[in-house]
C-alpha cells in the first residue's frame, strides 16, 4: 500500500472513532434546547423481559449522545456553506448570508409556470371560498403576499 493510501485510511479511522471515543472519554453529551436527554439502552425492560429493540436503542443513544456531536454538526454546516450549499433540505444560500427556501426557486426563476388547469382550480377554490363566505354573511378578502425572493432577489443565488 502506498504511504498516501496509509495516510488517508489512518485518518478515516481515526475520523470513525472520534464519536466512540469522546462517548467514552467525556461520557454523553448534555441535551440541547428542546431535545430531552438521551436515554440508555436497557437489556432487560421494565417487565423483566428482554428487550428485543436493544440495538435499536443503542443506535439511537449512540447517534444523540455521542460528545462533540453538536461540535460535528456545525462544523459540517460550516463546511457546506463554504461549498455554497445549506445544511438544511429546503434551504438554498444566497448572498451575504441570506437565506431563501428551496421551493421558491421554481417560481423565481419562472420555470415551472402554473399550467391552464392549476389556474383553473385555484380559481375555482377561490370562488369556493367567496360563495361559502357570502353565505355567512361575511365577506371575502384574498391576498397574495409575495414570497421573499421577490422582495430580496439582490440576495438570491443566480
Amino acid at each position: 500500500m502506498k504511504p498516501a493510501a496509509k495516510i488517508f485510511t489512518a485518518l478515516f479511522l481515526l475520523l470513525c472513532l472520534i464519536p466512540g471515543a469522546g462517548l467514552l472519554i467525556f461520557g454523553p453529551s448534555e441535551a440541547r434546547a428542546n431535545e430531552a436527554a438521551p436515554r440508555k439502552p436497557e437489556l432487560v425492560d421494565a417487565n423483566g423481559e428482554l428487550n428485543a429493540g436493544v440495538l435499536d436503542d443503542t443506535e439511537d443513544y449512540v447517534n444523540e449522545a455521542f460528545s462533540l456531536r453538536q461540535e460535528l454538526i456545525t462544523l459540517w454546516a460550516h463546511v457546506e456553506a463554504l461549498f455554497g450549499e445549506s445544511a438544511e433540505d429546503g434551504v438554498i444560500l444566497g448572498s451575504d448570508g441570506w437565506l431563501y427556501y428551496a421551493d421558491e426557486l421554481a417560481d423565481y426563476t419562472g420555470t415551472e409556470p402554473m399550467t391552464e388547469r392549476q389556474v383553473f382550480a385555484a380559481a375555482r377554490n377561490l370562488a369556493l371560498m367567496r360563495e361559502y363566505a357570502e353565505g355567512l354573511g361575511a365577506d371575502f378578502v384574498f391576498t397574495i403576499a409575495p414570497n421573499k425572493s421577490s422582495l430580496y432577489p439582490e440576495h438570491m443565488p443566480a
